[in-house]
């Protein structure tokens, strides 16, 4: 791999790295999988049926070079854009690989105003930090800030280098370091820990976990845990704990601070999906029983060790599923509420397990991207090619089940929701 400009090479022997410590009774790790690749250190389409009383009119596209912060945004390809109720949209003057929220809630964009030219574009002056990233790279969708907001994990990719996550700056937008792997399997920033950073890395036949500590001299990643035909898995996003598991095997909850894990189930994993809250408190494990296509739903409190059930398991209509295999369901930024879009129904539960929402679902549309907001609404964008729509949903109230839509311009691109002002 070669390096350029400011960024420092650093070899990883995977032999180097050293097993977690677990129960005797707890494998951390498929005996049979191939060793991993060395790492060196320098949304969805769902099919969900909100109802809508009449059908949005066509899109007014206005272009400025700052965004409104009170409504929602959606990424069309490398187009941003905000949504207005009335049907007004605002389109930003330069092209977007990406928009992260800070701490504070604030969305950061980064975009790139010339080609393979990268800025952070400040929310707050709307001003834009040149990012001293190499030439010839592509930014992708999925970076990260600290929890400070100091610091960011940039995922991209090249021709030479492949995969590669890029740290930088957010003060000054120049590189600490990168973390590269080899050949081309994909690098996935998964959350921050202060200024610790986990990344997963996924070839045909294993799954691995890396660590790196961004702040050292030497940045070095270290691989925590490597599994062969992997399970499903999940990551706090506040770098707390993973949930992890290997085909035909039962699902554990690995401790990030303490290198142990805990048993889940007791039964095979090959239809269950996790889902940790955003405050890395609670995880919600949709499980699918026999051939009926009914689920059971249950919740854990990992704050506890040994992590401990919250509520009896409760059942739930078959879950929607994405082409890529994703179940549409989300936390609330609050982490006080779940959403989960089944085949009849968007359900709103708590963590307890009680159901605070049921609005149903009355006719068929195709479902790209979602967001739970913490006053109880599920926005939808739904794709009828070549059009779509943002719909923004009530779950609670006297207004649950009204529906407010709003046509997006048309595009051959992927469509994302990227940021939702959140009620103060």
């Amino acid at each position: 791999m070669r390096f350029s400009g400011v960024l420092t090479a650093i070899v990883l022997l995977i032999s180097a790295c050293g097993s977690p410590q677990v129960p005797s009774d707890t494998p951390t790790r498929d005996a049979s999988a191939p060793t991993s690749p060395a790492l060196h250190a320098t949304d969805a389409s769902l099919d969900v049926t909100p109802s809508v009383s009449a059908p949005a009119p066509a899109p007014t596209v206005t272009q400025s070079h700052q965004l409104p912060l009170d409504q929602p945004w959606v990424l069309i390809g490398e187009t941003l854009v905000a949504v207005r109720d009335d049907g007004t949209i605002t389109q930003l003057d330069v092209p977007v690989s990406d928009v992260i929220i800070a701490p504070d809630g604030s969305p950061v964009i980064i975009a790139h105003p010339a080609p393979r030219r990268y800025a952070l574009r400040n929310t707050q002056t709307w001003t834009d930090l040149p990012l001293t990233l190499p030439d010839g790279l592509m930014v992708q969708r999925g970076a990260l800030l600290t929890p400070d907001g100091g610091h960011l994990a940039i995922p991209a990719w090249s021709q030479t280098d492949r995969f590669l996550v890029f740290i930088v700056n957010g003060a000054t937008g120049a590189v600490r370091t990168r973390i590269g792997g080899t050949g081309d399997d994909p690098l996935t920033p998964l959350a921050w820990r202060g200024r610790q950073l986990f990344i997963h890395t996924q070839s045909s036949a294993t799954s691995s976990f890396w660590r790196t500590d961004t702040a050292a001299q030497m940045p070095k990643p270290q691989e925590f845990l490597l599994v062969g035909h992997t399970g499903p898995w999940a990551m706090a996003p506040n770098g707390t704990a993973l949930v992890w598991s290997y085909a035909g095997k039962p699902l554990y909850l690995h401790d990030l601070d303490t290198n142990v894990d805990y048993v889940l189930t007791d039964t095979t994993n090959a239809s269950t999906t996790p889902l940790i809250s955003p405050d890395g408190a609670t995880l919600a494990l949709l499980h699918e029983r026999g051939s009926s296509g009914c689920c059971e739903l249950l919740f854990f409190d990992i704050k506890k060790r040994p992590p401990t059930p919250i509520a009896q398991a409760m059942r739930i209509d078959s879950p929607i599923v994405s082409m890529h295999g994703q179940v549409g369901w989300a936390w609330s930024p609050d982490s006080e509420r779940l959403l989960i879009i089944t085949s009849s129904q968007l359900l709103l539960l708590t963590p307890s397990g009680a159901v605070v929402g049921q609005v149903p679902r009355p006719s068929a549309l195709t479902v790209e991207s979602f967001h739970l907001t913490a006053d109880d609404r599920a926005l939808l964008v739904t794709r009828n090619e070549p059009d779509a729509a943002l719909h923004i949903i009530a779950l609670t109230g006297d207004a649950a089940g009204g529906v407010t839509e709003v046509r997006l311009p048309a595009s051959e691109g992927s469509y994302a929701i990227v940021y939702v002002p959140e009620a103060k």
